[in-house]
């Protein structure tokens, strides 16, 4: 009987409901860890778990399930289910029942265009809810509250797609990230100034790609601990005169890496670069523009950014087309000195004979290079007679160890190259020189071959065709 009583027992046990007698801290961080819809869904469990969801501190309100993607006609769909009403009333009831006053992080991301004194209402919300974290992904105009330009809450702000009138002085006391990616930032017409200042005393990373700002002159970056900045394919527009030159100026003493977007207009300016370590340079337009003007302008912008840092950096990254516009500058315009860089990457779809010379003119200015990286595909103007191999005196890359070529695809083979057999002739302590191939493996052996024919500098090269 004993035995029974004590079975029956051990069974209620079991049924027993363990999760509800959980914490409330910790119920809030399971259900934090959910999507927001199924949180919320665990309202219909039981009337004591009607409203655990309303402490939960991770929001993310996505209309994307709305859409299905078309590949025939390349653009999103709406579906039928769920209605957009239905969706616009759920985030309304979440913001308006969450009873959470420091929200972690918040997620908006929309396919969708709604009205914009809801949007602004969702992200009142939000602020008013001291929330660190802010995503918001939204392709159309974004009229946000005049406080979100100041708030103190925020340590991590993501904006992507979306169109927003701006005033002219933005400052976060405790941003730390800043992201920021196909925004077009308009001035507020209530002000006629062309100068924009960011206020950041604790930000640490400042990106930026493909974002349009609209009638700036000066743009004034504060941010005494900034570690990393990234700004990439800008445009910089007037409403009545087009393209504009502006004046970029990044004040802080904390910077280690460094990504600009060389363009005609963008005249990058930085007020310390002494703890500069990394950088690498973008140039998007195709090297086979006609304007020789515009190859030298653009040419003088980047040795500008180069003069700044080529007494610091260590490691440096820059694109072919940028390599060979180099090569057009003015006549009073000389590449910069690089005492320290140790690592060069160069990286591009397309490589053609026309770098080997333009590169080969760039690694003069780099007495102590150890490693040389490419990326890319090489093209079927590297063909050709590269008989007399230019034999370079004194200490001519006399530091380079490895070099690393990597090939997805290419017509002919690297063998062809000027640069290659340049580099084996002219490196005297060259260890290594690797070649990747994505294709035609099976000619590696062959590869190799040529290359161990080649005058070589140094006798003591390891050649690898993978």
């Amino acid at each position: 009987m004993d035995k029974k009583r004590s079975r029956s027992k051990e069974l209620l046990d079991s049924k027993k409901d363990r999760i509800s007698e959980l914490p409330e801290s910790v119920l809030s961080h399971i259900l934090s860890r959910l999507p927001t819809e199924d949180a919320v869904r665990t309202s219909v469990l039981s009337r004591k778990w009607e409203y655990k969801w309303t402490s939960i501190y991770n929001l993310t309100f996505d209309d994307r399930k709305r859409f299905r993607y078309s590949h025939r006609w390349r653009k999103w769909k709406v579906q039928k289910q769920p209605k957009k009403t239905d969706f616009m009333n759920f985030v309304d009831r979440v913001l308006a029942l969450s009873k959470n006053s420091s929200i972690k992080e918040c997620h908006l991301l929309f396919l969708d265009v709604y009205d914009p004194f809801r949007m602004k209402t969702w992200i009142t919300a939000a602020l008013s809810s001291n929330v660190q974290r802010l995503l918001i992904s939204y392709a159309a105009d974004l009229v946000l509250p005049r406080w979100f330009f100041t708030s103190d809450s925020l340590m991590n702000l993501e904006l992507k797609l979306c169109k927003i009138k701006i005033p002219m002085n933005i400052s976060y006391s405790n941003l730390r990230i800043l992201d920021i990616h196909g925004v077009e930032f308009q001035n507020d017409e209530s002000l006629q100034s062309s100068h924009l200042v960011f206020t950041f005393p604790v930000l640490e990373e400042f990106l930026s790609s493909g974002c349009k700002w609209w009638n700036m002159k000066l743009l004034e970056i504060k941010a005494p601990r900034l570690a990393r900045f990234e700004m990439t394919d800008s445009s910089f527009e007037c409403v009545n005169d087009g393209p504009n030159d502006c004046k970029i100026e990044v004040r802080g003493g904390n910077l280690a890496k460094l990504k600009c977007g060389v363009d005609k207009f963008a005249n990058f300016y930085f007020s310390s670069t002494s703890t500069i370590v990394d950088a690498s340079l973008h140039y998007s337009e195709p090297y086979t523009i006609d304007d020789l003007k515009l190859r030298m302008e653009t040419s003088f912008r980047a040795c500008m950014i180069l003069r700044q840092v080529s007494a610091f950096i260590r490691s440096l990254e820059l694109s072919t087309d940028l390599v060979q516009v180099l090569s057009h500058r003015y006549p009073s315009c000389r590449l910069p000195f690089f005492y320290k860089l140790t690592h060069l990457k160069v990286y591009s779809a397309r490589m053609a004979i026309e770098c080997d010379a333009a590169l080969i003119d760039f690694l003069k200015e780099v007495p102590f290079l150890e490693s040389l990286l490419f990326t890319g595909q090489y093209s079927s103007k590297a063909a050709g007679n590269n008989d007399g191999i230019e034999l370079m005196s004194g200490n001519f890359l006399c530091c380079l160890k490895v070099v690393k070529i990597e090939y997805s695809s290419y017509f002919p083979s690297p063998v062809e190259s000027h640069l290659a057999k340049f580099l084996l002739r002219n490196a005297v302590r060259l260890k290594e020189f690797l070649i990747y191939q994505e294709h035609k493996r099976h000619e590696a052996d062959q590869v190799k071959n040529k290359l161990l024919n080649c005058s070589r500098g140094s006798s003591h090269v390891f050649i690898l065709c993978i």
